[in-house]
């Protein structure tokens, strides 16, 4: 077993275009079968019943998960350019947030598309579809509360966001991987949100890795998923996600290449995607898995 650093880890896992690669890399880690670094997802032991009913179909799943990155890039404009997000003095709806806030950009409509990406590598039968966007981005101790969270309610009270209920960025967990349903999540947060004294910590670069977990003795029912999580552990014993200092990191694609584009901040969620022809399995009981193609 050997312990990888943190870039390095993350290098190897975005270069990973099957769940297959994603398991060989975290097993050479000592991270795969070490229970004792593995989250549940939203903090919720019993989680299948969230993530695990959601969306009937892959393509409403991607289409919800694109909705976010679209979310994140209103809320991040609006704070950053002083506009209310919250109550009467906020946008009303997504059209008039749009033209408040990307009204001279919307003139230049291909660079501005450039700030959300989707991108398809690996096998054209069963690619790894990679959602990347510029909005607000996370910090590691932030992640939790928001991108791995569930019930968390995050957006209830913004009018002009499509995204409710804190739970559509998990619909897609089902859909991703072959037997245990993996996605990538990368982010940093965008510094121009961070307040004045945040720690040195908050500005960097953190990444997990999401995984369904079979039934077992102590989820007899159903699946579990839990997120890898190695780090140090806080006052209520979660332990924290891995991270690095790093001005920029290439997630967006250019044009055919998938890994060019630097960026600052920002979001990156990719996973291995199962098409619903090929996909089998008891939705109930959270066994549904993918087969090889």
């Amino acid at each position: 077993m050997q312990k990888l650093g943190e870039r390095v880890l993350l290098d190897r896992l975005l270069h990973a275009d099957s769940e297959v690669e994603v398991i060989e890399i975290l097993k050479e880690a000592g991270y795969w079968d070490d229970p004792a670094v593995w989250r549940f997802y939203g903090d919720q032991p019993e989680n299948w019943a969230t993530v695990g009913n959601q969306q009937s179909r892959a393509e409403q799943a991607l289409i919800e998960k694109a909705m976010n990155s679209i979310d994140t890039k209103l809320i991040a404009a609006a704070r950053t350019k002083g506009v209310a997000i919250h109550g009467p003095e906020a946008p009303q709806s997504i059209f008039a947030a749009r033209d408040l806030l990307f009204g001279e950009e919307l003139k230049n409509i291909e660079k501005l598309s450039n700030s959300i990406t989707i991108a398809a590598t690996g096998k054209k039968t069963r690619p790894s579809i990679t959602i990347t966007d510029n909005g607000e981005g996370q910090t590691p101790t932030g992640m939790p509360q928001t991108i791995l969270s569930l019930h968390k309610g995050n957006k209830n009270a913004i009018p002009f966001v499509q995204g409710k209920f804190n739970m559509g960025g998990s619909g897609v967990l089902e859909f991703c991987g072959v037997d245990h349903n993996v996605e990538l999540v990368v982010s940093k947060r965008n510094p121009r949100l961070l307040p004045k004294d945040a720690k040195e910590a908050d500005k960097h670069w953190s990444f997990t890795i999401i995984r369904r977990e079979d039934p077992s003795p102590a989820s007899p029912r159903a699946s579990r998923f839990t997120y890898l999580a190695p780090g140090p552990a806080n006052a209520d014993g979660s332990r924290a996600l891995l991270s690095f200092a790093a001005p920029t990191l290439p997630i967006f694609p250019e044009k055919n290449q998938p890994y060019v584009r630097e960026a600052e901040w920002g979001k990156r969620a990719r996973c291995n995607w199962c098409p619903d022809d090929v996909r089998q399995g008891d939705r109930v009981a959270g066994n549904r898995s993918c087969n090889h193609i």
